[in-house]
């Protein structure tokens, strides 16, 4: 009986529904969610439904409605065939068209269906069908969502052109109708596909808008994912400023929103950005500061980040850091008793100790290594043999084991111990080829070692002589010239020529002079270590001193051209010795024309200066020009000095791990030009 008033109660409700809808007309607002939102169960809602289904006539709007309520019910439920089959009562009736919006959203949703059954042509289908009957009544919504998903599917099968048409229509869409929030999503989104199909300059201007739409929403999260993104297409384009600029972007975000280890890596991307254009000085600060946000739970991140700052404290000659560095990392290594990392980071500090010729620590670190290694190995031994291979039945007491054994467990125990022998000897093996390789590779290391020294020794032999018979030569010139002259001077009474012999008694013994000034600055040259600071050319230029020898720069124009795009670092003086030899050069052997130049053009970037200097004087000698730059050698023979100049110029270059290149021919000039790496 209640049951029966329940349907009569419904009924009643139907009928009034109906009424009310047919005359909302009138200013009733009336809504068939809020009231089946106000049926506690599903089966209320279903009965709600399924009345106003049956009872409404096909042609209302208020059938449509009811259907597309169901759908939804079902949807939830995940009852996708039957939600398919509601929607089948608007597509196939006659009168869908009297409701073209109605019937959209039927197209809309079935497309739905068959994408998530990953049907994606039937899905395609009725995304068509259901954006050309949002295109017909204009309804701007509908259609950007029906273009949004369609271009899902088409992003899927990486058909990224259409993808990129549909979203960027959508857009529009959303700009027109003044859906801010949906616009900016929109924006991140056709961002992202333009990324993935590799058209990374449509990706980096909808992700800037996008930015700049979230900043006003506060949305942190999403600026740093774009960022990211950004990040990433600065860096396959190289754009390494950019790439900088961004990164420090996302610190800053990072630093107010997440914490310590997202911020740790981006500072950690920045560094090796640093690192790629060569700004190590900049780099190492940066992986400094990284390291101080990683926290100590996270050993592998320190770990790594500690051999990244120790290779940036070697590209900074900051040798007794960068070995602290790895000792850090090494003793993180044995904390954490992890092996494999106990042996890569002894390595590492081998390897340090060779490069630097302390073979004794090389080897003792090298022996740590091997040490492990060789337990690593004798555990998986022990694990082999010890092992379940084979399985023993049981004896009972006072029966023979043999007797009583199994024929069929004594083969298989005999094979399994055929097994376990082969493989114990073949990792014994390896052992001991292993073994025999390292040794081998000690006696190289040992026998390149002893041939670097007695190739150094030679070297430095091969340097004094040449020092001692060429400073001999040259010293005992001007003295045997004033031993002369101080034997003419003794019988000479006129005044006049007294003053002559002077004269050239002073010459000589100034020119014995800059000999031994030469040869000492040589020596200090070879023992200094540079000192790095930033290069200011302008200031190196006016710091140059040329009065002595006013008589030579007359009727020489030298011209400078400096341009520095990008911060230099080096040692100053050691430039300045650079310049100023070659220059010198320059002004001693011009021809004595009124044309004479000495060009002087110096660039900077990020991976370093060039130095050219430019002359039209009196060039080398082709048969020198392969030795110029060593002692004693002179470029010319009319050259009246000791031949030292090149010679200190080649020192100074080697000190700042320079390249020089060379181009001359006699009596039309010289070209010298000097690569200095950026030593930051």
């Amino acid at each position: 009986m209640t049951k029966k008033r329940n349907h009569i109660f419904t009924f009643l409700l139907v009928a009034i529904t109906l009424l009310v809808s047919d005359f909302a007309v009138f200013g009733f607002d009336y809504s068939l969610k809020d009231e089946l939102q106000s049926r506690r169960t599903l089966k209320d809602k279903y009965f709600y439904l399924d009345s106003l289904i049956t009872y409404t006539s096909e042609e209302q709007s208020t059938y449509f409605e009811a259907v597309l309520l169901k759908f939804e019910l079902l949807r939830q439920e995940k009852k996708d065939v039957q939600a398919l089959n509601e929607l089948k009562k608007i597509l196939e009736n006659e009168h869908s068209s009297h409701h073209p919006e109605l019937l959209g959203e039927a197209y809309l949703h079935t497309s739905e269906i068959y994408s998530q059954d990953k049907s994606y042509d039937l899905a395609q289908t009725y995304l068509t069908e259901a954006y050309i009957i949002f295109d017909g009544i204009n309804a701007i919504n509908q259609k950007a969502i029906t273009l949004v998903k369609s271009a899902k599917i088409h992003k899927r099968d990486k058909n990224y052109s259409l993808a990129l048409k549909y979203l960027k229509q959508a857009h529009d869409n959303y700009l027109e109708q003044g859906k801010v929030i949906e616009s900016i999503e929109l924006a991140k989104e056709i961002g992202t596909t333009a990324y993935e199909a590799g058209e990374f300059k449509e990706a980096e201007k909808f992700f800037t808008s996008a930015i700049s739409g979230f900043r006003q929403l506060n949305d942190t999260v999403e600026q740093v994912r774009i960022l990211e993104s950004l990040s990433t297409i600065y860096g396959f384009e190289k754009r390494f400023q950019e790439k900088i600029n961004t990164e420090k972007r996302l610190i800053d975000l990072c630093e107010s929103a997440f914490g310590t280890e997202k911020t740790a890596k981006h500072l950690i991307q920045l560094s090796n950005t640093y690192g790629t254009i060569g700004r190590n000085r900049d780099a190492l600060k940066t992986q400094e500061k990284a390291l101080r946000y990683i926290n100590e739970k996270y050993f592998d991140k320190r770990y790594e980040a500690l051999l990244r700052l120790s290779e940036l404290y070697q590209l900074n000659e900051r040798g007794t850091d960068a070995i602290l560095a790895l000792h850090k990392a090494n003793n993180l290594a044995l904390n954490s008793e992890n092996k494999s990392k106990i042996i890569s980071s002894s390595k590492v500090i081998a390897d340090f100790y060779k490069a630097r010729g302390d073979w004794e620590k090389a080897h003792a670190y090298l022996s740590i290594s091997d040490s492990i290694s060789r337990s690593l190995l004798e555990t998986k031994i022990r694990k082999l043999e010890n092992s379940p291979y084979t399985y023993a039945p049981t004896i009972k007491k006072g029966e023979s084991s043999i007797a009583k054994a199994d024929p069929k467990w004594l083969l298989n125990g005999w094979k399994t111990t055929i097994i376990t022998l082969s493989i114990s000897l073949s990792i014994i093996l390896v052992f001991v080829i292993y073994y025999i390789r390292k040794r081998k590779k000690i006696r190289q290391i040992l026998e390149w070692k002893v041939y670097k020294r007695t190739k150094e020794l030679r070297d430095l032999n091969s340097e004094l002589n040449t020092y001692i018979y060429k400073s001999s030569h040259d010293l005992r010139n001007p003295l045997t010239s004033i031993k002369s002259l101080i034997t003419l001077l003794k019988s000479e009474t006129n005044p006049a020529q007294l003053l002559k012999y002077t004269t050239l008694i002073e010459s000589c013994a100034n020119q014995m002079d800059e000999i031994l000034l030469n040869l000492s600055r040589a020596v200090d040259y070879k023992k200094v270590e540079p000192k790095i600071e930033q290069i200011n050319f302008s200031d190196i230029k006016n710091n140059l001193d040329f009065t002595s020898n006013s008589d030579k720069t007359k009727g020489l124009e030298i011209s400078w051209h400096i341009r520095e795009k990008a911060p230099f670092f080096s040692d100053p003086s050691l430039i300045g010795v650079i310049l100023k030899k070659t220059i010198l050069n320059s002004m001693q052997y011009r021809t004595g024309s009124s044309s004479d130049y000495c060009k002087i053009s110096i660039t900077t970037d990020s991976s370093g200066a060039s130095v050219c200097i430019e002359d039209n004087g009196q060039g080398i000698a082709t048969k020198v020009k392969d030795s110029v730059f060593d002692m004693f050698v002179k470029g010319t023979h009319k050259s009246k000095g000791a031949g030292l100049g090149l010679y200190l110029v080649k020192i100074a270059s080697d000190k700042l791990r320079g390249k020089i290149s060379l181009e001359s021919e006699e009596s039309k000039g010289a070209k010298l030009v000097f690569n200095l790496p950026n030593l930051a």
